[in-house]
């Protein structure tokens, strides 16, 4: 809407295209690919990694979305306990709070997986 309103204000005005008038042309399109980058990222957020991580029933799982900046974006908390108890697996659309009121759904499952400890074997001699 700005680019255009601004074309129309040129247009009313007779300007003709100058250096300058590119130059903002030239602005306006690299702000709006950066917000039309952050607003995507937003929608459709990508992870590089998934983690496999050792945890025990009386632990908490914790997903935290990071900004650029670092700081939390949006946060969910489950009990392992009660993944446990619904048979290892909890499945998603997961809605996670934002900082800002508003809500983040990630899209996926945690699934639980039991780790044993091989057993050794003493040998009578």
């Amino acid at each position: 809407r700005e680019f255009a309103l601004e074309h129309e204000r040129r247009r009313k005005a007779g300007s003709q295209k100058s250096s300058a008038s590119a130059s903002w042309d030239q602005q306006w399109c690299t702000v709006a690919r950066q917000a039309a980058r952050t607003q995507a990222a937003g929608r459709e957020p990508h992870f590089d990694q998934v983690c496999h991580l050792r945890a025990g029933k009386a632990d908490a799982l914790l997903i935290e979305l990071l900004g650029e900046d670092g700081k939390v974006t949006a946060h969910m908390e489950r009990s392992m306990h009660a993944i446990a108890s619904q048979g290892g697996i909890c499945e998603g659309p997961f809605h996670l709070p934002t900082s800002d009121d508003a809500h983040c759904t990630l899209h996926g499952r945690v699934q639980l997986r039991r780790i044993e400890t091989p057993h050794r074997r003493r040998h009578k001699i």
